[in-house]
């Protein structure tokens, strides 16, 4: 597919466009002549819409096996080539046109191709193609929603409303702190009310050091998959139309209050207030404090804490 190895006949035969104006989007297969405009920058075949988002979905589904960002990212820019490439009203084609081809008079931007026969088929896919960032599961007969939503890099929140299962109904959004206090999290909004169970599967930097989950504000089982950055949590939504379910994942090097790979007095800022005192339980978002850990953040912790201020 990426002209990096031959097949099984001994051919290399990309599908990827390597340049151009269809650079990074992907053919049907090799020397397709189904409406191909041999004006266009590949003399073996045009870029469609399904085959480009078929190739992002496949790293999309593979993030679940794999650590950070890399593939949601490819899952990402190839929908973000497709829909600079839709039409005035939002509609794909089944092809991506050169854009010198099939021009009416004063039109200099026509780039879709069979587009209205099958116009649904590239919709239709748009949707389950976006709905893979949150990898939605749906459970009716065991009353659970289950996601892994996967935030693109230049994301820090996203949010769907609507999701279904069964008769419910809930507004999720996932999102990433920015500073201190470090944590990911998973906002669910009850919109009908009933009792429904969640599953969720919360990534933080693979290896990153879990320091506190909680369910509204109260620390909550949970497993943790280090080699893929994967924290599993589960547990019922809250009840009652509208009510609010917000699990987090604080995680990071204790110490490094916001998360930005050191020490220094810009996190000691954030340490006085987290002073609790011996048996005393501090929050969540001060378990980066809690050095021994024994749950609250004392002198003992401060002890620990200005030695490493103290190292260059």
């Amino acid at each position: 597919m990426n002209g990096v190895a031959n097949d099984t006949f001994g051919n290399n035969h990309p599908i990827m466009n390597f340049g151009g104006e269809w650079q990074d989007l992907v053919n049907r297969y090799w020397n397709d002549t189904y409406w191909h405009n041999n004006s266009g920058p590949n003399a073996n075949g045009s870029p469609w819409f399904l085959t480009t988002m078929w190739y992002g979905c496949y790293y999309g589904v593979r993030q679940d096996l794999n650590p950070g960002k890399g593939d949601i990212d490819n899952h990402a820019y190839r929908l973000d080539l497709l829909v600079d490439r839709v039409g005035p009203i939002g509609f794909g084609a089944e092809q991506v046109a050169p854009s010198n081809s099939l021009l009416y008079p004063g039109q200099n931007d026509f780039v879709l191709e069979a587009a209205w026969p099958n116009a649904w088929e590239s919709m239709s896919f748009f949707v389950d193609s976006l709905m893979l960032f949150l990898d939605y599961t749906p459970d009716a007969p065991n009353n659970t929603l289950r996601i892994e939503p996967k935030l693109p890099s230049d994301w820090s929140t996203m949010t769907y409303r609507n999701v279904t299962v069964g008769a419910h109904r809930v507004d999720v959004t996932a999102a990433e702190s920015a500073g201190y206090p470090v944590y990911n999290a998973n906002l669910f909004t009850n919109a009908t009310g009933a009792a429904l169970d969640f599953d969720t599967q919360i990534r933080v930097p693979a290896g990153a050091t879990i320091l506190a989950v909680t369910r509204n504000g109260a620390a909550h089982a949970y497993t943790y998959d280090a080699a893929t950055g994967r924290v599993h949590v589960t547990g019922p939504l809250a009840t009652g139309a509208g009510a609010t379910t917000d699990v987090r994942v604080y995680y990071g090097t204790r110490g490094d209050a916001d998360g930005d790979g050191d020490i220094d007095l810009d996190d000691f800022l954030a340490f006085p207030p987290c002073m609790s005192g011996p048996d005393a339980p501090a929050s969540a978002a001060c378990a980066v404090f809690d050095f021994e850990p024994d749950g609250d953040v004392d002198l003992a912790d401060y002890a620990v804490y200005a030695d490493l201020l103290a190292t260059p």
